[in-house]
């Protein structure tokens, strides 16, 4: 099945393995986040999502803590193209974003829907290292080419 997913691919290599130790804390946050709702926690995710999509992971609390772990080398090195990791977290930061206006509004019905959305792509991240957005990007990009010239 992986071979006829087309992810964009910028030639820098990134371990897998730490990406997915990230995707866990992302998604036990997420978790607390749905359990009680929390402005705070919501921006907390939102700005390290903003930080790994649009800084190269810079600033990234979450990176950072993965990093660090990661040193100890009991998680492994995978090494993949950065890329589709990239377009994930692009995405996630604008689903986090969705989470804090809809905690903002205090609307429980939408809080628990981007929520679920949420713990489910970081769950088959760490899980099974299903890549989502690389999906995601591959449809984008056969509606593009296939279906959009007509519009």
């Amino acid at each position: 099945m992986e071979k006829w997913v087309n992810c964009p691919i910028d030639r820098v290599v990134v371990n897998e393995q730490k990406i997915r130790l990230v995707a866990f804390f992302v998604f036990l946050l997420v978790l607390f986040n749905f359990m009680q709702p929390n402005i705070f926690l919501s921006l907390f995710i939102t700005v390290d999502f903003y930080c790994r999509a649009f800084l190269e992971g810079k600033f990234s609390v979450l990176s950072s803590i993965a990093g660090k772990l990661e040193k100890y080398d009991w998680i492994g090195i995978k090494n993949v193209d950065r890329a589709p990791k990239r377009f994930a977290a692009m995405i996630g930061f604008f689903m986090s974003l969705l989470l804090v206006i809809t905690v903002l509004l205090n609307s429980n019905i939408f809080i628990n829907s981007i929520s679920f959305v949420f713990i489910s792509f970081a769950f088959l991240e760490f899980a099974f290292g299903f890549c989502a957005g690389c999906y995601l990007y591959h449809f984008l990009q056969y509606f593009k080419s296939n279906y959009a010239k007509d519009l």
